[in-house]
């Protein structure tokens, strides 16, 4: 379980993705086509939420959506678009904490907190969605977390 939640962690879904997407579709008949997005570099937050506004744009989008797809290649690299946006760094910390994690609960496992491993290494499934959907799930899942890791280290210090 730990190793497909490793990569799915490290698989971060980004905007370069999502606009390769976006530039897949293929629609007929006579409509327009207008995309709601919140464009990390554009998008503001709304002053009565604090949530980011989506913005609507018209269907010349979809040229730079094209040219975001293409960007794929720089993903990870110093020249990222949306590399150093704050999500994106979250998204990398939460990986090497989970690797962190992992190496701890893997020195210390034993029978009897065995259970309780497992809870942990399927944690980052509980981090899903983008933007403030996503931040709300880490934020519950770093709670259960604090909650796991404790209960794992009392386990483990009565076993040893």
């Amino acid at each position: 379980m730990a190793p497909c939640t490793l990569e799915r962690t490290e698989t971060v879904g980004n905007d370069i993705s999502i606009s390769q997407y976006m530039t897949w579709q293929q629609f007929g008949g006579g409509f327009k086509i207008r995309y709601h997005m919140a464009p990390p570099f554009l998008a503001r937050p709304d002053p009565r939420t604090g949530r980011i506004r989506k913005m609507t744009f018209g269907p010349r989008m979809k040229t730079v959506l094209a040219v975001l797809a293409r960007m794929k290649r720089l993903r990870g690299t110093w020249l990222d678009p949306f590399g150093r946006t704050p999500e994106r760094r979250m998204e990398r910390s939460l990986v090497a904490e989970y690797e962190r994690n992992l190496t701890f609960v893997s020195d210390g496992l034993t029978a009897d907190n065995y259970e309780i491993a497992v809870e942990i290494a399927a944690l980052p499934e509980q981090m899903r969605g983008y933007g403030p959907v996503k931040a709300a799930n880490v934020a519950r899942a770093k709670e259960r977390e604090k909650e796991l890791m404790r209960r794992f280290g009392e386990k483990a210090a009565r076993a040893a």
